[in-house]
């Protein structure tokens, strides 16, 4: 009882988690599990013992029934893993793996470029390529939460594999704990070389963004840095401005001035050198962390849809749109707003049908999770307020695609449950 409560109840007491974790965390009440188990495994020996007591007039029925029952019990997980063996079963889903590759393999072939990262999938991933697979040891992966500490810049002053120490210039007693943890600084810009770096509006400077700059400034150009494309929009804002999308990664660049798009760079790395973790295999199994990194994919995907089309290059437009098709079919991976940029290009080759298609899935799925969330409480329904958002602009946007290439029916069917749901949740 006392492992039971104390690696359950307690643990809920002690970490004290808040709602809305960006994953599952059973984990953390393992120790609860292996305690609930065992009183499971008492359970059926009492129940043998019992039943294995010699019955008057009845002489050996009794161990024949507790065999009986004690198989029936050894059928319960049995009939368990029969129900949810496919909501856990990984076989043939490499993602995790092809995705960390697709990261690294963003980045230019030249210079042992860097890549900044700053969370759990954009992060380990990379590290198992770096440390099983082998995939592009020429490189370096910088955690920006690490950064901060000064064992980790410790660590990034050394070579790895065939990557080189990194250009800081900074000594461990400059950056040792309790030292350059926030900077103040009284100046609106700084500059590297050819670029001017923007810091308006900037009261100081944290330690890793200290880094990042010190980088920046001793690499002088020559080191490629990256941005992962998953990074927010409020770690390092005054380098926005200098990047270039080159796949799942931005470039740092000294004579960007704006975000920019390398459309020969990143279709390569889409069409040729980006593996896909299979999921184009029927019936793979695939859950929402695996959804929302496949996602990203499709971002950059709609990117260089719109990017080709405007340059009046359809005929690679469409290629990457096959692809797409090919390597995350809907049923697998569903559309999201940014396969509207599909659609677009279908409408534009004179495919309506598979255009169609898309849009009609993204205004069905609008409606369809609008009208449940309708269903919540006014009181709960704070939780679904991104979704509502979401929902509501896909719809729009969806609308909006159609409305462009004259397909009338779609407006005719959903544009009064847009307007509906829009007033609603103003």
């Amino acid at each position: 009882m006392l492992l039971f409560l104390m690696t359950g109840l307690a643990i809920v007491v002690y970490l004290n988690q808040t709602p809305l974790q960006p994953r599952e965390r059973d984990y953390a009440y393992a120790g609860s599990f292996y305690a609930f188990a065992i009183w499971i495994g008492m359970g059926v020996g009492g129940i043998w013992q019992t039943l294995s007591r010699p019955l008057p007039h009845r002489e050996g029925l009794g161990v024949g029934l507790a065999l009986l029952v004690s198989i029936g019990c050894l059928l319960i997980p049995l009939q368990m893993a029969s129900q949810t063996w496919d909501d856990h079963d990984r076989s043939g889903r490499y993602t995790c793996r092809d995705f960390g590759a697709n990261y690294l393999n963003s980045m230019q072939r030249e210079g042992h470029p860097i890549i900044l990262t700053n969370g759990d999938n954009d992060t380990f991933p990379l590290w198992y390529n770096h440390e099983v697979e082998g995939v592009r040891t020429d490189t370096r992966v910088v955690n920006m939460e690490y950064l901060q500490t000064d064992w980790y810049i410790d660590q990034m002053k050394r070579q790895a594999y065939d990557s080189p120490p990194l250009p800081i210039s900074l000594s461990h007693e400059d950056y040792k704990e309790g030292r350059m943890e926030y900077v103040p600084i009284d100046t609106d810009s700084i500059a590297i070389g050819p670029a001017t770096i923007s810091l308006k509006g900037k009261q100081g400077l944290f330690k890793n963004e200290l880094m990042v700059l010190d980088m920046l400034l001793q690499a002088n150009w020559e080191r490629p840095v990256y941005m992962s494309i998953s990074m927010g929009s409020d770690i390092l804002p005054f380098l926005r401005d200098h990047l270039v999308l080159e796949g799942l990664a931005y470039r740092i660049s000294p004579t960007a001035t704006t975000q920019r798009i390398d459309v020969e760079r990143l279709y390569d790395n889409i069409m040729h050198r980006f593996r896909y973790g299979g999921l184009s295999t029927k019936g793979i199994y695939v859950d929402e962390d695996v959804k929302r990194m496949a996602n990203t994919h499709q971002l950059i995907m709609g990117v260089l849809i719109d990017s080709l089309l405007q340059r009046g290059d359809l005929k690679r437009a469409l290629t990457v749109c096959h692809k797409w098709q090919k390597e995350m079919p809907q049923e697998n991976i569903p559309y999201t707003e940014y396969a509207l940029s599909m659609a677009r290009c279908y409408y534009m080759a004179h495919q309506p049908e598979q255009g169609d298609e898309i849009v009609s899935d993204l205004l069905r799925r609008s409606d369809e999770w609008l009208s449940w969330i309708n269903t919540i409480k006014s009181s709960r329904r704070a939780g679904s307020l991104y979704n509502r958002y979401t929902w509501i602009q896909t719809m729009e946007q969806a609308l909006v695609v159609a409305e462009q290439f004259e397909r009338t029916e779609f407006i005719h069917q959903y544009i009064k449950q847009y307007e509906h749901y829009n007033k609603q949740y103003q």
